[in-house]
């Protein structure tokens, strides 16, 4: 089977937790392009932004993988492909992900979304401003199935928390001497040799995307050690 196949099916026999609500089915976006990145890489997010679900989204991998040529891609994928750029390149640059006019270059980095693997803690119906009681029961409820998922099915090396920490935290049962404190402040954890890392979620627009940049860069380098690429 591949990765998303193991996904749907680990989800399907745990369907009972999800208290009959339709399923937003995440994995890998692109299983080849997955598997040979040098750093399998993962974001964790809180939930889809489609309120009105009313049926199982179970084209949503195969949704994400058409941003890769998409001639607009959705407002939370560019970060994401910026990030992914700024991981695999450590001399790669703002300005060389930026078009002759100043923007985010789509055509240049949108494929980066391809190599890489979105898990949802909350597998059902979300809107764009996630309520934490309802991330965190979802954590509570089902967080060993999310587990499941990362660990024997998705088994990436890096996980980015794009503002999940605290429920990552919660999942895996982490003590705060299990925590440790990167040289630019971010702080991560280590379960079965994973990495997972603290970090903003890709639609916090509150801060310039270029500053998030440069914080992306000096994060990754510390990274890029734990990992030896």
């Amino acid at each position: 089977m591949t990765i998303n196949q193991t996904v749907r099916e680990l989800l399907e026999n745990n369907r009972a937790l999800f208290k009959g609500k339709p399923i937003a089915f995440d994995g890998v976006v692109d299983e080849t392009m997955y598997i040979n990145s040098e750093i399998k890489t993962m974001f964790l997010l809180k939930e889809v932004n489609d309120p009105d679900m009313k049926e199982d989204w179970t084209s949503f991998m195969d949704d994400t993988r058409k941003q890769a040529s998409a001639d607009f891609m959705y407002k939370t994928w560019p970060n994401i492909c910026l990030w992914v750029e700024a991981l695999k390149d450590s001399n790669v640059n703002y300005t060389d992900c930026m078009d002759e006019y100043g923007y985010f270059d789509t055509k240049k980095l949108q494929r980066n979304i391809l190599e890489v693997a979105i898990v949802n803690i909350k597998k059902t119906a979300g809107g764009g401003s996630s309520k934490h009681d309802e991330i965190l029961e979802a954590a509570n409820e089902y967080g060993h199935v999310i587990r499941e998922e990362i660990e024997n099915c998705i088994k990436p090396q890096l996980v980015i928390c794009g503002g999940t920490f605290d429920y990552a935290k919660n999942i895996f049962d982490v003590k705060k001497e299990d925590v440790q404190t990167l040289s630019s402040g971010a702080e991560c954890f280590i379960k079965k040799d994973i990495v997972y890392l603290q970090f903003v979620h890709p639609m916090w627009f509150s801060v310039n995307r270029n500053i998030l940049f440069a914080y992306a860069k000096t994060v990754f380098a510390d990274i890029r050690k734990m990992l030896v690429v």
